[in-house]
């Protein structure tokens, strides 16, 4: 048999068969030769085989119900399973019988023989029955009243009973669904039997006699109470649905050749074998925590594989070349996962599985993978993976990740790696989507993804550097609570919302440019100032808790709703131009004024005010020199103390040093009416110091020498020096001991020469 090819021949059989039920066993007679025949192609053309003549089994014996594999075989033969029979001369051509294995029903037989290897093909195979024996009648167990003749069947019949189908319910059904009333089912009820549904049926608690519907293409069983399942010889069926079945054990498919679509969700079953299922295309069993094993590699035709949430530790689809879809997440006890030889692998979901290391590298076609909340994941290699598209790694324990080879990557979340130190997205040109938040990466440079629309880099302590600049299609940017010390999206034309707060390192932010910024925080940073004057298109402001900030311009963000500026540093604010503000809280600041303009629809939360602290002159000053664009009438003088206010000219005198000059401001009108704050201003008097110093000199005649100012021989300097510098006024105060010291030396070298 060297050299021999994989081939199906064309059985052709006489049998001689006759059949009795009675009292005594069922006697089975055979006398049949196999032998090989040419085979007709699809194309009509005839093709000889070499397959050599099988003679079958004779003489075989049995009691009515008893199954198939249990008939005693003579010499030579043996059972290779339930329905193969093997010839010990040529056992590489072995002979599959696939018959009605409670009743003998002879009428109808398929072979199945090939070259070698275990492999069957289907044939259907002609078989004559004895014509004498058939056309008796076969005496049944009697039914109906008593004194009522017996109930006959033809060959081949089914009774409808606890000996076929020994669950009740089961009984019912087939009796309500498919008996025509006589209580039997004839062959050609039989044949007409393409599918079963049972699904819902709780009372079911058992299937036995599924094997009789030799026709059967879909089984729908899910939610009821069977405990095991056998559709080894429904070899036509082709969908099962038997999930949601937590009572179910076991399962056992093996020998159903055409079944191409299963369902076993939410099971009990421990084991299952789908290897010899070679037309499987579709494989449903997640939400089975028991099943611990599971073998695909002969399924070949696989396309759909979903085994999430089951116990299996292993898991190897190298061999199924034409899987699309595989999803074997939260399967905490999966440590091993072999998807190499996969080609035609798609999508790849194995999130929250026990894996340590991953290679798609060879996957060319993977264009979806989710290997997230992976913490035992250390190595990730997906440079080859050319079609990937989405890459979702998050919370792993991988060390770095380059997609720069990626060039069809459109969204990428590895966020929540604190072990992830290196990222590198350069080359990932069409990327849209980068969640980078929670990890360990010092910088990240996205100014060559000219296509990246939304960037989450938030939580990053170690993140020193962000480089934005060259993504022109950003709208979203969060990147609060990094380490980065400037932020410049003035070239971010398309940014909408950004959040770059609790980053207290931040101290330069531009965001000038930003023409289609709406919404933006950036509270608790190191800002000293903000300008959003140009951001036309600014919905929503919140700068809060900015101890350091000091100057805030508000006044050209025309779409400006709700403004947060609390806490900070600010010492006036100016809204009247924001008519489309609707909330303020500008509390704890130390305004000395506040102006809204008229607007009923705004909510204003201006309490807690912190005291103004204001250095001026010793004698007045005026208010518009200290706090530039205030309204010198919106000051109440009534309510002034602590000095005395000339509202006119809007000048303040009459205070001392380390005082307090408080007041009443008119803001405006709000949704509550008018708006008034309570100002605090605490004094602190400029510097003055004045020098007087008196230089004499003798004239040539023994007079003295007239000064330039005075005639009395003196000369007398008179200087302010405003100054709050301590050492200043040191300086000075040595001048005018020095001064003093050179007229003493003066005036004594002129007594001399007298």
């Amino acid at each position: 048999m060297d050299g021999k090819k994989r081939k199906t021949a064309v059985l052709t059989m006489a049998a001689v068969l006759s059949a009795m039920i009675i009292a005594s066993p069922l006697a089975v007679t055979a006398q049949e030769t196999a032998l090989a025949a040419p085979a007709i192609t699809r194309d009509g053309n005839v093709q000889k085989e070499t397959a050599p003549a099988i003679r079958l089994p004779e003489n075989l014996r049995a009691k009515a119900g008893t199954a198939l594999k249990d008939v005693a075989l003579p010499e030579p033969w043996t059972w290779a399973d339930g329905s193969t029979v093997i010839p010990a001369e040529t056992a590489e051509y072995p002979a599959r019988l696939c018959v009605d294995d409670t009743t003998y029903d002879y009428s109808k037989v398929e072979g199945y023989n090939a070259g070698g290897g275990g492999s069957y093909v289907e044939r259907m195979v002609a078989v004559t029955a004895e014509a004498a024996k058939a056309t008796n009648p076969v005496k049944g167990k009697p039914r109906g009243l008593p004194g009522d003749p017996p109930t006959t069947y033809a060959v081949g019949d089914i009774e409808i009973n606890a000996d076929n189908f020994p669950d009740a319910e089961f009984q019912n059904y087939i009796r309500n669904n498919f008996d025509n009333g006589d209580g039997k089912l004839s062959a050609a009820e039989i044949d007409a039997i393409t599918r079963i549904d049972v699904h819902g049926e709780t009372g079911i608690k058992s299937l036995t006699g599924i094997e009789h519907f030799t026709a059967l293409e879909t089984l729908m069983c899910t939610n009821t109470g069977i405990g095991s399942l056998d559709v080894s010889h429904n070899e036509k069926l082709t969908f099962l649905s038997c999930g949601d079945n937590a009572s179910l054990t076991s399962l056992t498919v093996e020998g159903a050749a055409a079944l191409t679509d299963l369902n076993c969700a939410n099971t009990g079953i421990g084991s299952l074998d789908v290897s010899s299922n070679m037309k499987l295309e579709n494989l449903y069993c997640p939400n089975t925590p028991s099943l611990t094993s599971l073998t695909v590699e002969g399924a070949t035709a696989l396309t759909y594989l979903y085994c999430a949430n089951t116990g299996i530790g292993s898991l190897d689809v190298s061999s199924n070349k034409k899987l699309m879809t595989l999803r074997c997440e939260n399967n905490a006890s999966l440590t091993s996962l072999t998807v190499e030889g996969a080609e035609a692998l798609i999508k790849l979901w194995c999130y929250n599985t026990g894996i340590g290391s991953l290679d798609v590298s060879s996957n060319k076609k993977l264009e979806n993978m989710d290997c997230g909340n992976t913490t035992s994941l250390t190595n990730l290699k997906v440079e080859g993976a050319e079609a990937l598209s989405f890459l979702d790694c998050d919370n792993t324990g991988i060390g770095s990740l380059d997609v720069s080879r990626n060039p069809n990557l459109t969204e990428l979340d590895c966020s929540k790696n604190a072990s992830l130190t290196s990222l590198t997205v350069e080359g990932a040109e069409a990327l849209t989507e980068l969640y980078c938040a929670n990890t360990g990466i010092g910088s990240l440079d996205v100014s060559h993804n000219e296509k990246l629309k939304y960037l989450s880099c938030s939580d990053n302590a170690s993140l020193t550097s962000l480089t934005v600049e060259g993504a022109e299609a950003l709208i979203k940017l969060w990147c609060y609570n990094t380490g980065i010390g400037s932020l410049d999206v003035s070239s971010n034309k398309k940014l909408e919302n950004m959040d770059c707060g609790n980053t207290t390192s931040l101290t330069n932010l531009k965001v000038e440019g930003a023409a289609a910024l709406s919404f933006l925080d950036c509270d608790n940073t190191g800002i000293g100032s903000l300008d959003v004057s140009s951001n036309q298109d600014l919905v929503s402001l919140n700068c809060e808790n900015n101890a350091s900030l000091t100057n805030l311009k508000v006044e050209g963000a025309e779409a400006l709703k709700s403004l947060r500026c609390f806490n900070t540093g600010i010492g006036s604010l100016d809204v009247s131009r924001n008519t489309e503000l609707t909330y303020l809280n500008c509390s704890n600041n130390p305004l000395a004024y506040l102006n809204i303009g008229t607007n009923t629809n705004l909510n204003v939360d201006s309490t807690g005010l912190k005291p103004v602290e204001v250095t001026v002159p010793s004698d007045r000053f005026q208010m518009a020199d200290k706090f530039a664009g205030i309204d010198a009438g919106a000051v109440d003088n009534t309510t002034v103390q602590g000095a005395v206010y000339d509202k006119t000219s809007g000048t303040m005198s009459n205070y001392h040093a380390g005082g307090q000059i408080t007041y009443t401001y008119h803001c405006g009108t709000s949704s509550s009416g008018e708006v008034t704050i309570e100002v605090t201003l605490k004094i602190t008097l400029e510097s003055t110091i004045t020098r007087t110093y008196t230089v004499e000199e003798k004239a040539p005649s023994g007079g003295v020498k007239d000064s330039d100012n005075n005639h009395d021989g003196t000369k007398t300097d008179k200087k302010a020096a405003q100054t709050d510098d301590p050492a200043n006024v040191g300086v000075l105060a040595a001048m005018i001991l020095l001064s003093a010291g050179c007229m003493f030396v003066l005036i004594r070298k002129k007594g001399q020469k007298k």
